[in-house]
């Protein structure tokens, strides 16, 4: 049975900027993230056999399979998001007029401590508050702009029907290699973060796009949860 995210948006809401990061002991990454296999990137795909995922990516995307940024989703490497979380793959936009970084990642949810996944019937408290708490922990990586984010969820096709849960928002930033001491004005980029239980953990993407990569990364990228 293959689950993939071609998505119906259930509803949308919007959560602020202003939640604190909960504090957590420091440790390094989990044991159960680093035994996950480091899947491999051929042609457009990603594929996982160990999570029984594939991520399909825009054609002449470039891909890095299991990349070292230990400080992706916080400044801090002991950070509650760093520790909970392992970048399965890091990717950008093909050279040329648009531009966008990402990645896909797995958290294991026993070391994030925010309760189970919700269901797909689950109702609209539940998912607020589930949401909130993912806010919470990761809203310090470039995917969480500090004008807040509004969530949107959908369910995959299949008899599963696995619930996907995202993220979006807009940020401002500099243009690329611009003078530091030159008045350039900000270009708007499009932020997502998307994470799905696949039952061994949980797995997502995240990325920063232009409006231009934005449309063909939703045009063409998509997760399959077998």
């Amino acid at each position: 049975m293959r689950i993939s995210a071609a998505a119906v948006i259930l509803f949308c809401y919007s959560i602020g900027a202003n939640a604190q990061t909960p504090q957590s002991p420091k440790s390094s990454q989990t044991t159960k993230l680093s035994q996950i296999a480091d899947g491999v990137f051929a042609g457009d795909t990603y594929t996982n056999d160990d999570l029984g995922i594939t991520f399909l990516l825009p054609h002449d995307w470039t891909a890095t399979v299991n990349p070292k940024m230990p400080t992706l989703f916080s400044p801090d490497a002991d950070a509650l998001a760093n520790r909970c979380t392992r970048i399965l793959l890091q990717y950008d936009s093909k050279p040329g007029d648009s531009r966008a970084k990402g990645v896909a990642f797995a958290i294991d949810p026993d070391c994030l401590k925010i309760g189970p996944f919700p269901a797909p019937d689950g109702n609209k408290e539940k998912l607020e508050a589930f949401n909130n708490r993912i806010f919470e922990i990761y809203q310090r990586s470039t995917f969480f702009p500090p004008s807040g984010v509004q969530l949107f969820a959908f369910k995959g096709t299949g008899d599963k029907g696995r619930l996907f849960l995202g993220l979006a928002g807009t940020a401002q930033v500099a243009p690329p290699g611009s003078d530091p001491a030159a008045r350039r004005e900000p270009v708007e980029m499009n932020t997502l973060f998307v994470v799905v239980d696949v039952d061994k953990c949980w797995v997502g993407w995240a990325i920063v796009a232009d409006d231009k990569a934005k449309d063909e990364f939703a045009k063409d990228s998509r997760m399959t949860v077998k």
